[in-house]
């Protein structure tokens, strides 16, 4: 998410410049998504060249060895399995899709 000063309409291509750790990157980027409620926070889709997404890959694995953690929201695809699994095995759940209970409370059929 990047917050600024004025604002962006979706879709809108932008030039975005990033200055970390003495490092300089400029990447063209896509507006994706507007954060809801709220005023100029929004989601970015980077356009990279061969040489942005060089750098942008150095920074992450730069960050990455002084400690920072990623910010994924979605987990990598071996630790969902792993949680399935663990899942399956202990509660018997998961294999096959669960209806959600749709009934109102307080009223009968």
């Amino acid at each position: 998410m990047v917050k600024t000063h004025k604002s962006l309409e979706l879709g809108s291509a932008i030039e975005l410049d990033i200055s970390v750790l003495e490092q300089h990157i400029s990447a063209k980027s896509k507006v994706v998504h507007k954060l809801p409620n709220t005023e100029l926070i929004y989601g970015l889709q980077f356009i990279h060249t061969d040489a942005s997404e060089r750098k942008m890959k150095q920074l992450v694995k730069a960050l990455s060895l002084l400690g920072f953690q990623s910010r994924s929201l979605v987990p990598h695809w071996d630790e969902s399995l792993k949680e399935w699994i663990v899942t399956l095995l202990k509660t018997g759940k998961g294999l096959t899709p669960e209806i959600p209970n749709l009934k109102t409370p307080g009223k009968s059929e």
